[in-house]
C-alpha cells in the first residue's frame, strides 16, 4: 500500500469511526459534532503523547468541546506550563466549565502563576463574544474563582466577580448564603465588618471565629463568640465547617504560651476521639506523655480530659491532615527533641503513610521547618525529605509550593551542592522553587567551577524573575552583579508591575470589624428565640 492509499484509507476509517452515530444528526442537522476532537484527544492519552500535541489539536478543532471526563484525563496528563494556552483554547471553543477537581486545580495554578497566567485566569487576555464567567462558568466553578481571588487577596478583581455572580442570582435563589459568605469572607480578610442577619451568621461564623482564633489570636474572644452563637441557635453545621472552626481554634491554643503539647493533644482528643489510635501508632502520645518514640501508648490514665461543647466532637470523623500537622508542631518547637528521637518519630511517620498516603506535605514541613531552624541541619533535614520521597509521600500532592522545602534546598546548597541539584531534579514536578533557591545554586556551582551549570540556574532565576510580578521578584543579592560581571552574563532587568493591585474605595468604606456588635447581634438572636 502505498503512502498516499494508507492516509486515504486511515482518514476513511477515521471519519467513519467519529460519525458513525445518526442520532446526533437527527436531533440537529445543523450541529457540528464534537466527536472528532474528543476521539483524537482519547487517542493520545492511550499512546501517551507530548502534552503539545494535545493543545495544538484545539487549534485544528477550534469549535468543538470535550466531555468532563476528557477534560480531567487531559489536565492530569498536560504539563502544567500550558495551562494557560490550554485554557483560553477551552474557553474560545465555548467549553462548559464545571469545577471538578481536576478544573480547581486548573485554577489555583493561573491565579498563582506567571502575570500572563493570572491575566488569562482574569479573562483579560482577550476580548469574548459574551463574559465567559456568566455564559461558560457553573456555579461552583464561579465560586471557586471567587475563592482563589480571596485567597490571594486580589480585592477589586474578587467584587468585580462578586458582583457578576449577584447578578446570576434571583431573588429566590437559593445560592444567596454562599453569596453572603464570599463576600463576608472578603470583608473580614480586610478587617471589615461582615454582614449578619439570621440567614448569614450560619454560613460565616467559622470565618468570623478564624478571624479571632487565627488572626487576632485573641482566644477569649473567640470563645465567648462560639459559645454565644451555639447558645443562639439549634442550627447543625456541617462537618467541613466543623473542621474549620476546631482547626482554628487548636491554632490559637498552640500559640498560646500556657498550652503544653499535652493540653492540645488532650483537645484533639476530644473533639475526634476516632484520631486516639493515629496518635498513638505515629508515636505522637508515647513522646508527648511519656518521652520516648513508641507505637503503643502504655498509660492512658494520663490523658486530660477538657470540657468542650458536644457540637464540636465529631464523633467517628478522623482529624484533617492540618490537625495532625498543629500537633507535630507542638511537640517538635515546644519539648525540642534530639536528632535520634526526631528520626524515631519520622519513620513512625513513613510507616503510618503506607497505609494512609496523605494529601499534602504539611506534617513533612514541620519536621523540615524543626530541623533546619532549630537544629541547624540542613542534611538531616534533606535525609528525611528524601525518605519521604521513596515512601511516595507526594502521590496525592498537585505541584506545590513549601516554603520549608525551598528554605533546605537553599541552605543544602552551600554544605553540598551536588547533592541539593539532585534532590531538586527529583521535585521539580512537585514543588515549585522560588528565587531563593536557583540563586543559592548559582553562587554554589560557580564557587566550586562549575559555570555552565551555574548559568544554567542562573537563566531560570531569570525566567522566575519574569513569570512572577515585579515587586516580588528577589534580585537583590549581594553577589549576583560581581556573578554577571564575571562570567559575562546578561544582567537581570526589573521592571514595574504593570497589573497592581488596586485598592478598593468599596472596602475601604465599609465600617471596620467590631467585636462588640457581633456579641449584641447574637445575644439578640438568643432573646428572639
Amino acid at each position: 500500500m502505498t503512502g498516499i492509499h494508507r492516509q486515504r484509507v486511515l482518514a476513511g476509517l477515521r471519519q467513519i469511526h467519529c460519525f458513525r452515530d445518526p442520532g446526533l444528526f437527527a436531533q440537529s442537522p445543523h450541529a457540528a459534532p464534537s466527536l472528532c476532537l474528543e476521539y483524537k484527544i482519547n487517542r493520545a492519552l492511550d499512546q501517551n503523547v507530548a502534552s503539545e500535541h494535545l493543545v495544538r489539536y484545539f487549534k485544528e478543532h477550534p469549535r468543538e468541546t470535550i466531555g468532563a471526563a476528557t477534560l480531567d484525563r487531559v489536565l492530569e496528563h498536560l504539563s502544567p506550563t500550558l495551562y494557560r494556552e490550554f485554557f483560553e483554547r477551552l474557553l474560545v471553543s465555548g467549553h462548559k466549565f464545571s469545577a471538578g477537581s481536576q478544573a480547581k486545580r486548573l485554577l489555583t495554578r493561573l491565579c498563582s502563576g506567571t502575570v500572563a497566567e493570572r491575566a488569562t485566569f482574569l479573562l483579560k487576555t482577550r476580548k469574548y463574544p459574551q463574559n465567559p464567567f456568566l455564559s461558560q462558568y457553573s456555579d461552583d466553578m464561579r465560586v471557586t474563582t471567587i475563592k482563589r481571588l480571596n485567597e490571594k487577596t486580589y480585592t477589586h478583581e474578587a467584587l468585580l466577580f462578586l458582583n457578576l455572580y449577584k447578578s446570576t442570582l434571583t431573588p429566590e435563589s437559593g445560592r444567596w448564603p454562599q453569596y453572603y459568605r464570599l463576600w463576608n469572607d472578603l470583608m473580614l480578610r480586610h478587617g471589615r465588618h461582615p454582614v449578619l442577619n439570621a440567614s448569614t451568621v450560619h454560613s460565616s461564623i467559622d470565618l468570623i471565629l478564624r478571624h479571632y482564633f487565627v488572626v487576632e489570636r485573641d482566644l477569649e474572644k473567640g470563645l465567648k463568640i462560639m459559645n454565644r452563637y451555639f447558645e443562639a441557635t439549634d442550627t447543625e453545621l456541617s462537618p467541613s465547617r466543623i473542621d474549620s472552626i476546631n482547626l482554628a481554634f487548636l491554632k490559637c491554643l498552640s500559640a498560646t504560651p500556657a498550652a503544653s503539647p499535652q493540653v492540645l493533644v488532650s483537645y484533639v482528643l476530644t473533639m475526634y476521639p476516632s484520631s486516639y489510635r493515629v496518635l498513638e501508632q505515629v508515636g505522637l502520645l508515647s513522646m508527648i506523655y511519656e518521652n520516648r518514640c513508641g507505637p503503643v501508648f502504655k498509660r492512658p490514665e494520663l490523658l486530660l480530659k477538657p470540657n468542650i461543647r458536644d457540637e464540636l466532637v465529631c464523633g467517628d470523623r478522623m482529624p484533617p491532615l492540618d490537625v495532625l500537622a498543629i500537633v507535630y508542631r507542638s511537640l517538635l518547637f515546644s519539648t525540642r527533641p534530639s536528632k535520634l528521637q526526631t528520626k524515631v518519630l519520622f519513620a513512625h511517620y513513613l510507616d503510618f503513610i503506607q497505609t494512609n498516603p496523605p494529601s499534602s506535605s504539611l506534617v513533612l514541613d514541620m519536621f523540615l521547618s524543626y530541623m533546619d531552624r532549630v537544629h541547624h541541619r540542613p542534611i538531616f533535614a534533606a535525609r528525611l525529605l528524601e525518605s519521604f520521597l521513596e515512601k511516595d509521600g507526594y502521590s496525592k500532592a498537585a505541584k506545590i509550593h513549601s516554603t520549608a522545602v525551598n528554605a533546605v534546598l537553599s541552605r543544602l546548597a552551600s554544605l553540598d551542592v551536588s547533592r541539593a541539584v539532585e534532590l531538586a531534579n527529583r521535585l521539580r514536578n512537585i514543588i515549585c522553587f522560588d528565587a531563593r533557591v536557583f540563586y543559592s545554586f548559582v553562587c554554589n556551582l560557580d564557587r566550586i567551577g562549575e559555570t555552565d551549570a551555574a548559568r544554567v540556574f542562573y537563566n531560570k532565576l531569570l525566567d522566575h524573575q519574569a513569570s512572577v510580578a515585579p515587586n516580588h521578584a528577589i534580585l537583590n543579592f549581594s553577589k549576583l552583579g560581581h556573578l554577571c560581571y564575571k562570567n559575562k552574563w546578561p544582567v537581570p532587568q526589573l521592571s514595574r508591575d504593570s497589573t497592581p493591585k488596586r485598592r478598593s474605595h468599596e472596602i475601604a468604606n465599609t465600617k471596620k470589624l467590631s467585636y462588640t456588635e457581633i456579641v449584641d447581634f447574637l445575644d439578640t438572636m438568643r432573646t428572639n428565640s
